[in-house]
């Protein structure tokens, strides 16, 4: 029986359990040093941003709409909880728990990808700018340019 905290197995690459163990606890490190790098400077940003443009900080909080944040942040946290659920009822193999976690992790994600994009077309209330299909992809365009072509495909 495995001491606790030590792997029961050892993987063919390391030479023993004491290593892989060292590994394992080097890899840690360095993912949680590049997270707190990562979000230290994405804070530092946006403190900075805030500091030197408060006025502007102040007149996008008028328009942010709370009730749809809401939601999409419980959607949000629901949809890593119906992940984590399916990754472990694949570890164990329950596989059609895992395909239904998935599914519904599926939909929880085009719920959160349908409310922004309803909050971002109703926040400019869909004026001033356009969607114009091109043969590869949607393109935003400017207010200058024709909008009132369809979408076609060439």
């Amino acid at each position: 029986m495995a001491a606790e905290g030590s792997p029961a197995t050892v993987a063919s690459h390391f030479a023993d359990a004491e290593r892989q163990e060292t590994a394992a606890n080097l890899g840690m490190w360095i993912f949680l040093t590049t997270e707190v790098l990562f979000f230290g400077v994405l804070f530092a940003g946006y403190t900075v941003t805030r500091v030197l443009h408060a006025d502007a900080f102040a007149l996008a909080g008028r328009h942010t709409d709370v009730l749809l944040g809401s939601i999409n942040t419980a959607v949000l946290l629901t949809s890593s909880l119906t992940m984590a659920l399916a990754v472990r009822a694949g570890s164990i193999g329950w596989r059609r728990r895992c395909v239904a976690w998935l599914a519904v992790t599926l939909v929880l994600g085009t719920v959160f990808l349908g409310i922004k994009g309803y909050a971002s077309g109703t926040s400019n209330g869909w004026k001033g700018w356009c969607l114009v299909c091109t043969s590869t992809m949607p393109v935003r365009t400017s207010p200058a340019s024709s909008c009132s072509s369809s979408c076609t495909s060439s």
